[in-house]
């Protein structure tokens, strides 16, 4: 849930404050089942926009990649020529607090998803003591 991320961002931060981000656009699957979001420039542009208190002062993708599929249909032969980034960045700056009556997320994860879906619980590994 990018966006209550980005909340929580603008309460912690001051007015003029700056949040640098740098996260995966197009990306193996990973950590299932919580591989969740891929982001693009204009994502990043929306949770760090006016409405959650903040101005981009820079966007941009990262790490130049190409993708080949195994099995391509026709419509899909021109892929291997269209650019695609492994990474995507954003940098900005606090310019308002947020305004709770333009942002209301009340759910929890397990509403979304069930009590069932979670991250495995931490092993306790023995130390070792160099």
């Amino acid at each position: 849930m990018p966006w209550v991320v980005a909340a929580e961002i603008n309460k912690v931060l001051k007015i003029g404050g700056l949040t640098f981000h740098s996260t995966h656009f197009a990306f193996p699957v990973h950590e299932r089942p919580w591989d969740f979001w891929r982001y693009t420039d204009q994502a990043l542009r929306i949770l760090f926009s006016p409405p959650l208190g903040f101005e981009v002062i820079k966007c941009a993708f990262d790490t130049p990649a190409r993708m080949h599929p195994d099995r391509p249909p026709p419509d899909l032969m021109h892929l291997p020529l269209e650019p695609v980034w492994v990474g995507v960045s954003v940098f900005a700056r606090k310019t308002s607090h947020l305004d709770p009556s333009k942002f209301i997320w009340a759910a929890s994860v397990s509403d979304c998803l069930g009590s069932d879906s979670h991250y495995s619980a931490p092993q306790n590994k023995p130390r070792v003591e160099s």
